[in-house]
């Protein structure tokens, strides 16, 4: 279905095709006080559409800042598998640009600074930019400069003023949330450095489409790249792709290289990814909606699973109170008729509630409070989990994978 009324974020043509629209969901990725769960929620739905130009997959709708900032409680060091995969990232970083006392790196949405940690050794001049009031916080308490802000054009300026522009600027999971893209994408080219290295990580469209249903529909993105769109998006901003990896872990993504140079020496994957998504049809909107139908049957087989476990009387739990966690619980309707409770790593968490579901947060020590089967709602971190859980498998528990296939761990 054409939409005309609606101009793209990316290269603001008005020619775009709608091919989903998501259950109503609460507008909200923070969790909540217990004083707040008789408080109305903001619900939405949002509407998808391909843009017929440059091929980006897009809502419709904006959300209100206030989605990723304040308690979003969203840290990357309570992750061995991020720590560990930061690590290997930076060294690979360190390596292609010879880091020294005299490189700046800038981070855009660094979290709590756990990736840029592992470059404090090597130089001091590090900024951190983080529009989550918590992470930000927890970032200067590592003594690495961090500004709470969202990241902008303006922003950049103020930057180049005071720090001068950058040798390395790292973007990981943040450019898919962003909805003045231009705008953004202008500041980053500003601050780059004319041999500067960009870093892009972004989930990418064609796993979520055919693997990662549930993180399709989560409502902090804004955008959902294939490697085209991407490559468009940059090049608009004088921004030249060298190298682009797919990658699995995490379930799966895109990592780009780009800088302001053209390389001679671009690596063989970007012309065979474009060619892959070519042959993938990434211009047919079609392909979209066919393949999001996949997720009504992953809802009813997980469903039907929860349903048969209730019918035995067996104790259910969540583990993992993220964002993901929120979007698979409504999308399902699994409240407390199905779990008693969420359990999460991260202490900042515990206590406060999952919107929509009201289900309350609390600390790991509670699997051991007779319980028969485990959700794992924070899936993309399956093999880290499972490894701390085994004694619990050991013992009889089940754990239930959602995604991307409904599948059970047990002895």
């Amino acid at each position: 279905m054409s939409i005309n009324n609606y101009s793209c974020i990316s290269c603001n043509t008005s020619d775009a095709s709608f091919f989903y629209k998501s259950p109503y969901m609460p507008q909200r990725s923070s969790l909540i006080r217990i004083d707040m769960i008789n408080e109305p929620l903001p619900y939405t739905s949002y509407q998808y559409v391909i843009c017929n130009n440059c091929f980006l997959v897009q809502s419709i709708e904006n959300n209100p800042p206030s989605i990723l900032e304040s308690e979003n409680c969203y840290f990357s060091h309570v992750s061995r598998t991020i720590i560990e995969r930061d690590k290997l990232l930076s060294k690979d970083i360190i390596k292609r640009k010879k880091v020294n006392q005299q490189t700046r790196i800038i981070e855009l949405g660094g979290s709590d600074g756990t990736f840029l940690e592992n470059f404090t050794a090597l130089t001091q001049h590090i900024i951190n930019i983080e529009p989550s009031n918590d992470s930000c916080e927890l970032c200067q308490k590592k003594k690495i400069k961090s500004l709470n802000c969202f990241f902008s054009k303006k922003v950049a300026i103020e930057i180049l003023n005071s720090f001068g522009k950058a040798d390395i600027i790292v973007i990981k999971q943040v450019l898919e949330t962003i909805i003045d893209l231009n705008d953004f994408l202008e500041g980053v080219s500003m601050l780059l450095k004319k041999d500067g290295l960009l870093l892009i990580e972004v989930p990418y469209v064609i796993d979520l489409i055919e693997r990662n249903f549930y993180d399709f529909m989560a409502h902090i993105r804004k955008s959902h790249f294939s490697f085209t769109s991407l490559k468009k998006a940059l090049l608009k901003k004088n921004l030249s792709v060298s190298e682009v990896y797919h990658y699995h872990d995490l379930e799966g993504g895109l990592r780009v290289y780009a800088g302001h140079s053209q390389s001679n020496n671009q690596c063989p994957l970007v012309g065979n990814l474009l060619k892959s998504e070519a042959k993938w049809g990434i211009d047919n909107y079609t392909n979209y909606s066919s393949a999001l139908k996949k997720g009504i049957l992953l809802h009813s087989e997980l469903m039907n699973l929860i349903f048969n476990y209730k019918k035995s009387h067996s104790k259910i739990v969540g583990y993992g109170a993220g964002v993901k966690a929120g979007i698979l619980l409504n999308y399902c309707g699994i409240d407390n008729r199905f779990l008693d409770f969420v359990v999460d790593k991260n202490s900042f968490k515990h206590g406060k509630f999952i919107p929509g579901v009201n289900l309350e947060v609390l600390p790991l020590n509670r699997l051991y409070d007779g319980v028969n089967v485990i959700l794992l709602l924070a899936w993309i971190y399956k093999d880290e989990i499972i490894n701390d859980l085994m004694p619990l498998i050991e013992e009889g528990i089940h754990i239930v994978v959602p995604a991307p296939e409904v599948t059970v761990i047990k002895k």
